[in-house]
C-alpha cells in the first residue's frame, strides 16, 4: 500500500481529513477510450435487477452511455426521468439514498376495481460525473418495473431509455399489516447474526465509564427468509441472570449491585472496537438498566453496548419481539441471538510497578516470505498482574524484515504489539526486541527482594527470533513435522488450490461515504478455516497496487461452517480494492478482487458578510495533494468553485448574488466529481435566504 492504504489495516481510525491518498484502482481510472467517448446513444441502469426487503430503500444508478457502452461525452447534467410501477398489490415510492432514507416524490399504487394503477415519477439531472442516483421503497412484498429515460414528463416512444426491475421480499411497516398490533417488518425477521468484532479490537477490562477500554459491544444484522436486510425493526438486548454485569443481589456484607445499562443504537459503531461509540441513530436505555432497544437502520444493523464494571462473563440475548402485546423478554419462536462477552479484571495502572516484560511468540519460528508476523509484549508487576500504560520500544536486527511500529503503550491486558514483515521472495532472519521505554521509572532493573517481598529479578527487555522462508511456515521451531492429524485444506500442508488463492469477495456496501463503514463477505474457504484479506486504498498519484503494497495482510478472520465470513467494520478513505485467500496460500496472478467505491465526504456552511454576500465554507474528506476542486451548486447550476486545502481539506469561497435574488430562498450544495481516488461526493442541501 501507499502511506494511506496502510489505513486499511486500521480501518476505523478517525482523523481521515488530513490523510493524503490517491488513485490506481484499475476499475476506476479514466482511460484514453473514455476521454474520446461519443455522444449519448443509450442508458445503463445499475443494477438491472435486485432484491430488498419491503421498507428498505434500495438504490439504482442511471448513466448515459455512448454506442461503445462507456460513459458518454455529454453524460453530465442531462435530464433523467424515472418511472416506477408496481407489479403486485404493494405500493412503491421514491426514497432518499442517504440517511435517514426518507420517502420522497410520488408513489405507485396498485390498481383497484375502480382506480387504475398509478405511476411514480421522478425527474433530476446527472451529476458532473454523468450519474443519476435514485432509490425506491415498497410498503409490502411485491415487485416493481422501472424505466429511466432522457427527458422529462411521461415516456414517449423513441426516447432513449432503459428498464430495470426490483423484487421486494418480506418486510414493510404497520400500515401494510392489517393484524391488530402487528408489524410487518418485525414479523419478517427470521435471523439475527452477529457482525464479528474487529480483529484489532482493544481488550475489555473492568472499570467505569470514565476508564478506557471498559465498553463491550455487540453489533447484529437482521435478515428475512430471502437473506435481505430488514430495516425499521426494534431490537432488544438483555443480560441473563448469571451474568457478571447483571443485577447482583445482596450477599452477606456485600450490598446489592445494579446491572450495567445496555444502550442500543441504530447502525454500527465507529470501529466496533472498545474505543467508544458514535451514535448513528436514536438510542434508548430501559429504566431498569438491564435492557436497551433501538431500530435497525437501512442495512439492518443495530449495535448495543454497555460499560463492564465487573470482571467475568456476561451472556446477552439480542432479540426481536414479535409477540402481540410485546412480552418483556424473548419467547420461543422469536428471532434471537445469544452472545457472550468476557471482561478481564482491572489491570495494575501504576506504571512505576512494572517489573517484567515478555515477548511472544517464542522463537525461533518460521514466517512465510511476503507475510507478516505479529509480536506481543506483555508487561506485568511483581505479582504477575498486567500493567497498563507502560511505554514499550520495539527494535529489529537481522537480514530481513521491517517493523510496522517501533513504539507502543500497553493496554488493559498489559500488552503492546508490533509486526515484522517482508516483501515476497525476501528471506533471512530477524531478531525482534521489546524493551520498557522508561526503565528507570519502573521496577524492571530491581533485583529480588527489592522491594521487600519480591522473589525474582526484574527484566527490562526480551527478544525473539523469526526466520523468513519461501515455503509455508512450520507450526514449531522443529525442522520435522509429525503426522498426528490429517492434512487440512488450509494450505499449511502445501495443498492449496487455485481457488484458495483467490477467494470470492462480495462487497455488501458497493459505495460508501469517506469515513463510513464498509462490509464484505468472503466465501469459498474451508469450513472453520482462516482467511486473509488484503486491500490497498488509492493514492492521489494512481500508483497503489497489490504488488507495491507493503502490508500484504490487512485482516485475518475465521470462516464459519459454510466457509464464509463477513467483515463489516472496514473504513477506507478512498476507492479501495480488496482480495482474499486461505491462510498459507499465495494470491493467484488473476486475484484482482473487488472494489469498494468511496465518495468524498463534504460539508457546507454559509455565513452572511454583507448585502447579498455570503461566504460558503466547509470540509472535504479525504484531503489530497494539490487540493480538491469543490463546486458550489444552486440547484443544478454551478455558481462557484473553491480549491480545498491539501492538508486539512477545508475550503471557502465568497459569493455575490444579484439584486434580483433579494428576498429569495435558494438551495445550495457542495459537489465534487469522480476521479480515481474517490467517487463523486455531495453535501447536504443548505437552504439560504438572500438578504
Amino acid at each position: 500500500m501507499t502511506r494511506t492504504s496502510k489505513a486499511l489495516r486500521r480501518l476505523g481510525v478517525a482523523g481521515l481529513a488530513a490523510v493524503t491518498i490517491g488513485a490506481g484502482v484499475p476499475a476506476l481510472v479514466s482511460t484514453a477510450a473514455q476521454a474520446a467517448a461519443g455522444p449519448t446513444t443509450q442508458l445503463a441502469v445499475t443494477p438491472s435487477t435486485q432484491s430488498g426487503a419491503a421498507g428498505t430503500c434500495i438504490r439504482y444508478t442511471v448513466t448515459p452511455q455512448d454506442a461503445a457502452g462507456t460513459t458518454s461525452s455529454d453524460a453530465a447534467t442531462q435530464t433523467i426521468t424515472v418511472e416506477v410501477t408496481t407489479t403486485s398489490t404493494n405500493s412503491v415510492t421514491f426514497c432518499d439514498v442517504t440517511r435517514p432514507f426518507a420517502n420522497s416524490g410520488t408513489t405507485s399504487n396498485p390498481a383497484t376495481a375502480l382506480v387504475p394503477a398509478t405511476t411514480a415519477r421522478q425527474t433530476g439531472q446527472t451529476d458532473t460525473n454523468g450519474n443519476y442516483v435514485f432509490g425506491i421503497r415498497s410498503n409490502a412484498p411485491g415487485g416493481a418495473n422501472i424505466r429511466a429515460f432522457i427527458g422529462s414528463g411521461s415516456f414517449q416512444a423513441g426516447q432513449i431509455n432503459r428498464t430495470a426491475t426490483a423484487t421486494f421480499t418480506a418486510g414493510g411497516n404497520n400500515t401494510s399489516d392489517n393484524q391488530s398490533g402487528g408489524n410487518a417488518a418485525q414479523d419478517a425477521v427470521k435471523t439475527i447474526t452477529e457482525v464479528p468484532q474487529s480483529a484489532n479490537a482493544n481488550p475489555v477490562v473492568a472499570g467505569t465509564s470514565a476508564d478506557p477500554n471498559t465498553t463491550q459491544f455487540v453489533t447484529v444484522q437482521l435478515k428475512n427468509t430471502a437473506g435481505d436486510a430488514v430495516s425499521g425493526v426494534t431490537v432488544n438486548a438483555q443480560f441473563s441472570s448469571n451474568s457478571a454485569n447483571a443485577f447482583q443481589p445482596a450477599s452477606g456484607n456485600t450490598a446489592s449491585q445494579p446491572a450495567a445499562a445496555i444502550t442500543c443504537v441504530s447502525g454500527g459503531t465507529t470501529t466496533n472496537t472498545q474505543s467508544g461509540v458514535t451514535t448513528l441513530g436514536a438510542a434508548a436505555t430501559a429504566d431498569n438498566g438491564t435492557q436497551g432497544a433501538a431500530v435497525s437502520n437501512n442495512n439492518g444493523f443495530v449495535t448495543c453496548h454497555y460499560t463492564a464494571a465487573r470482571a467475568g462473563t456476561d451472556t446477552l440475548t439480542v432479540f426481536v419481539n414479535q409477540t402481540t402485546g410485546s412480552t418483556a423478554g424473548p419467547d420461543n419462536g422469536e428471532p434471537q441471538l445469544t452472545v457472550t462477552r468476557t471482561t478481564a479484571a482491572a489491570p495494575n495502572r501504576t506504571v512505576a510497578e512494572a517489573r517484567n516484560i515478555d515477548l511472544k511468540p517464542e522463537g525461533p519460528i518460521d514466517t512465510q516470505s511476503g507475510t507478516s508476523r505479529v509480536f506481543t509484549a506483555t508487561v506485568t508487576d511483581a505479582a504477575g498482574k498486567p500493567v497498563e500504560g507502560v511505554g514499550v520500544t520495539f527494535s529489529i536486527q537481522g537480514t530481513a524484515g521491517t517493523l510496522s511500529n517501533t513504539t507502543g503503550t500497553t493496554n488493559g491486558f498489559g500488552a503492546a504489539t508490533t509486526s515484522v514483515s517482508t516483501v515476497t521472495g525476501q528471506t533471512g532472519q530477524a531478531t525482534v526486541t521489546a524493551a520498557i521505554t522508561n526503565a528507570g521509572g519502573t521496577q524492571c532493573n530491581n533485583l529480588a527482594v527489592a522491594p521487600a517481598g519480591t522473589t525474582s529479578n526484574g527484566n527490562c527487555n526480551d527478544a525473539e527470533v523469526t526466520n523468513f522462508v519461501t515455503s509455508s511456515p512450520s507450526a514449531s521451531p522443529s525442522a520435522t513435522s509429525t503426522a498426528t492429524a490429517s492434512p487440512s485444506a488450509s494450505a499449511s500442508t502445501g495443498t492449496c488450490t487455485a481457488a484458495q488463492g483467490n477467494l470470492p469477495v462480495r462487497v455488501n456496501t458497493p459505495t460508501i461515504n469517506a469515513t463510513g463503514l464498509a462490509s464484505v463477505t468472503i466465501t469459498g474457504a474451508p469450513a472453520n478455516g482462516t482467511v486473509e484479506l488484503q486491500g490497498y486504498s488509492q493514492n492521489h498519484y494512481g500508483t497503489a497496487n497489490f504488488t507495491n503494497d507493503p502490508t500484504p495482510i490487512d485482516r485475518t478472520a475465521t470462516a464459519g461452517s459454510d466457509g464464509s465470513v463477513t467483515i463489516s467494520d472496514l473504513r477506507p478513505a478512498s476507492n479501495t480494492r480488496i482480495r482474499a485467500r486461505v491462510r498459507g496460500c499465495q494470491f493467484g496472478t488473476g486475484a484482482l478482487g473487488s472494489v469498494i467505491n468511496v465518495r468524498t465526504q463534504l460539508t457546507l456552511a454559509a455565513r452572511r458578510t454583507g448585502t447579498r454576500t455570503v461566504v460558503i465554507s466547509g470540509g472535504s474528506i479525504p484531503a489530497r495533494p494539490g487540493g480538491l476542486i469543490v463546486g458550489i451548486y444552486r440547484g443544478n447550476t454551478l455558481i462557484g468553485q473553491a480549491r480545498a486545502s491539501q492538508t486539512s481539506g477545508q475550503y471557502s469561497v465568497t459569493l455575490h448574488f444579484p439584486a434580483s435574488d433579494q428576498g429569495q430562498r435558494i438551495n445550495l450544495t457542495a459537489r465534487t466529481g469522480q476521479d480515481a481516488q474517490n467517487a463523486p461526493g455531495q453535501s447536504n442541501v443548505r437552504s439560504l435566504l438572500i438578504t
